[in-house]
């Protein structure tokens, strides 16, 4: 038999048997008694009294933890019955460690190194969380720095309400594609016609006169104003190419949507927007390093050590700043209600579809193929002969601590770890020998 070392839930048989003929002796349970003797120290009694029998002689002592927690155990067991001799069987043995070696030896499928990486790198972690509370608490000890500390931005950015305040939900804006101005009340480049304007044109008299003139007229010459433009439109690619490639030089009216795009553009990529740009420690030996450069490792605060960790310098705009560049929701124009001053035609309007409001805006979900699995996703994964790592865990440990019945029979029973259930059963011949197994490693 092998008997681990430091481990609970293991038996010891022994044999009873008549010293007058030697046939062993059953139902002496109650008489059999033992004590034991770790590394050759002094007789210790098992807990367990009595053992329990099991047939022909042989009887087994349930063993505790700290009966186990030595290299090599002697047995002394011994009857109050007359001419009855018990022995161990065998007498003594060496323990065995638990090493990964000890369970591959006991399990269908060996467990890898990388198996336990997790448990194996718990010191390193509490390490590195130990020296990051070392450094919290400098943090914290040494906040008065932070009243002398230069170079930090203290502009405060309008909030949301004030900048909802000043501007509109793309819904909201006007759209020359859909949207129908109420009142115009000027145009410019046409005279208006009034009383009998109509029933004269170009010298002509009556109105078959004025039909014959209409008649005459092109129809591709433009109506409705005096001094229409006659030539060839420019396209609706001509004047996207105007637009979007006017320079940046020319944009200089304060107020104009062209200004405030090149102060946009004159923004640094690296000013500090939201939480867009903050990293992510990319472990925890890499946040010990951070928190190291901003405490300083010698135990500097942090006024001396800024310099090591040069804060962002570029201001944005104030809320006064914001205020003067934008208006207020009711200022601006609304189609359903506001006049238009002054409309001045051209030879031809084209509608133009080109990045309204947010209509170019990403909703591709970020892919989150890198997110760390969980322990959860872990234990639940792999393929073991049909078995998850968890599964193929659970009867590991039912083969190595679980409680064993029916080893004299032919039918041999491994209870779970917690004795919730069994998990092995196996059908063994006289030599142990097993024919058939059922693993249960649900639960």
């Amino acid at each position: 038999m092998s008997l681990y070392k430091n481990t609970a839930s293991q038996k010891w048989i022994v044999f009873a048997f008549n010293v007058s003929d030697n046939e062993p002796l059953a139902g002496d349970a109650a008489n059999i008694t033992g004590n034991l003797r770790l590394d050759g120290g002094v007789a210790d009694a098992i807990d367990d009294v009595n053992p329990t029998e099991l047939e022909d002689g042989y009887y087994a002592f349930d063993l505790t933890q700290a009966e186990t927690n030595a290299d090599l155990i002697l047995i002394a067991p011994a009857s109050s019955t007359a001419s009855i001799k018990v022995i161990g069987v065998p007498g003594a043995q060496y323990t065995t460690p638990i090493t990964l070696a000890a369970i591959n030896a006991e399990c269908d499928t060996a467990i890898t190194d990388a198996a336990l990486a997790t448990a194996a790198n718990l010191a390193t972690v509490d390490t590195n969380v130990d020296a990051i509370l070392v450094d919290s608490n400098d943090l914290q000890t040494n906040q008065g720095s932070w009243l002398t500390a230069t170079g930090f931005n203290t502009v405060v950015p309008p909030s949301v309400a004030q900048f909802n305040a000043r501007t509109r939900l793309d819904a909201d804006y006007f759209s020359w594609a859909t949207d129908t101005v109420a009142t115009v009340t000027t145009l410019t480049g046409h005279t208006a016609q009034t009383g009998d304007s109509f029933a004269i044109v170009n010298g002509a008299s009556g109105s078959v006169a004025t039909k014959t003139v209409v008649d005459a007229i092109p129809t591709t010459a433009m109506r409705g104003t005096d001094s229409a433009y006659t030539g060839t439109p420019p396209t609706a690619a001509a004047v996207a190419d105007a637009v979007w490639d006017e320079l940046q030089s020319a944009h200089v009216t304060v107020g104009s949507f062209g200004i405030i795009a090149s102060e946009i553009a004159a923004i640094p990529t690296t000013a500090m927007r939201g939480t867009d740009s903050a990293a992510t420690a990319a472990s925890l030996a890499t946040a010990q390093l951070d928190l190291d450069t901003i405490t300083g490792t010698d135990g500097v605060t942090l006024a001396t050590a800024q310099a090591l960790y040069a804060p962002n310098t570029v201001v944005p705009p104030s809320v006064a700043q914001f205020n003067a560049r934008t208006r207020l929701d009711a200022d601006y124009f609304s189609w359903a209600t506001d006049a238009v001053a002054t409309v001045t035609t051209v030879g031809t309007t084209t509608t133009n579809t080109d990045m309204r409001g947010t209509d170019s805006a990403n909703t591709v979900v970020p892919d989150a193929a890198g997110v760390a699995p969980t322990a959860a996703e872990i234990m639940a994964a792999g393929d073991v002969d049909g078995f998850t790592l968890e599964e193929a865990m659970k009867l590991c440990l039912a083969g190595l601590a679980g409680k064993l019945s029916g080893a004299a029979g032919v039918t041999v029973t491994i209870q779970a770890a917690d004795d919730s259930k069994a998990r092995i059963t196996a059908t063994v011949d006289s030599d142990g020998n097993r024919s058939a197994v059922t693993l249960d490693a649900a639960g």
